[in-house]
Formats: structure tokens, sequence, C-alpha cells
């Protein structure tokens, strides 16, 4: 098997685990069903992904790589509501460029409950929590900052059927709304 006829098999396995994840979850999905929609055997389904955590880790890895990337950038701007108002932007981008994964991400609880992601995805919560709340961060502030960042996850994940660049500017206002930045770059007061 040449080394592209293998990445389009590994891929077209991550999309066909991906909808039996989101359609019946990690935890309920087997490799057997996974094989058998592919109309593979289930060996040659783990010549590709050792383990239903590998192929997991497959799917999740990517975001959570670009995730930590957007903050390092984010993190390396001055603080302010400039750099609050372009991550948002660059983190809905972000999101909207794999609605798939974050539909089924924020739908099944279980994923973020996993080792592979859920200690991972928790730290970069925490890192996007300092990067939009700043350093004295309030019990108020940090409650502003998770409903606005639910705003995008649930909106990208809710609204499967609607196109990204209609969806894209209703999720900014909302969350910037609830930060509470105005649209002329200065924070609202609050």
């Amino acid at each position: 098997m040449t080394v592209a006829a293998h990445e389009d098999t590994r891929a077209r396995i991550r999309q066909v685990a991906l909808e039996l994840f989101a359609a019946r979850g990690f935890e309920k999905t087997s490799l057997r069903e996974i094989a058998d929609r592919l109309g593979v055997t289930k060996a040659a389904l783990y010549y590709h992904f050792p383990s239903k955590d590998a192929l997991l880790e497959s799917q999740v890895a990517p975001l959570l790589d670009e995730v930590d990337a957007l903050l390092d950038d984010g993190e390396a701007l001055r603080a302010g509501v400039p750099r609050q108002r372009e991550f948002l932007e660059r983190y809905l981008d972000l999101l909207l460029g794999h609605r798939a994964l974050i539909g089924w991400l924020v739908n099944d609880v279980a994923v973020l409950a996993h080792p592979a992601v859920g200690l991972r995805a928790r730290a970069q919560a925490q890192r996007i929590q300092a990067l939009l709340g700043g350093d004295a961060v309030d019990l108020a502030e940090r409650v502003r900052v998770t409903a606005a960042l639910g705003a995008l996850n649930s909106g990208v994940a809710n609204f499967p059927g609607t196109p990204s660049d209609d969806l894209r500017a209703p999720l900014l206002a909302a969350a910037r709304a609830v930060l509470g930045l105005r649209a002329g770059g200065r924070r609202s007061g609050g």
C-alpha cells in the first residue's frame, strides 16, 4: 500500500468513525461497527489504528493542536480588548473549520472525560479563560467568558445546516455582547 493510499484509508476510517461517534456516541460505537460500515475486517482496521483510543486521538489531536497554536499566538499579543476580539474571531473560525467534530464533541460528554482529550481540553479552557478574562479574573468575569465560549461552541454545534458565512456574524455578536465588547473595539461598562 502506498503512503497516499494509506493516508486516504486512514482519512476514510476517521470520517466513518466520526459519523458513527456523532450518531451513537464514542462509548457505544465499536470498532466492529466501524469496520462493518467500511466493508473491511476488524483486523484491517487495527492495521491503521491499534485501538479505539488511538482512533479517538487521531480525530481530536489536530483540533487540539490548532487550539494550542491559536492560544500561543493570542498570548503573545498585548492584553486588552483588541486581543480579545482577535482571539474570538480566530477561535470561531477554527471551530467553523471543524464543524462536524465540534458537533460531536459538544454532545458527547464521555469524550471530554477521556484521558486523551479531557486533560488537554481543560488546560486549554484555563488558558482561554486567562486570555479572555485577564489576570485578575473575578467570578463574574469567569462566568462571562464561559458563557461567551459556550455561545461559540454550542452555536457551531447546534446549527449544522446553516452555512458558516451566515453563522459567523451572529455568533461573534453574541460572544462579544456577553463579554461586553462594543463594536468600536472598546469594552462597555459592565
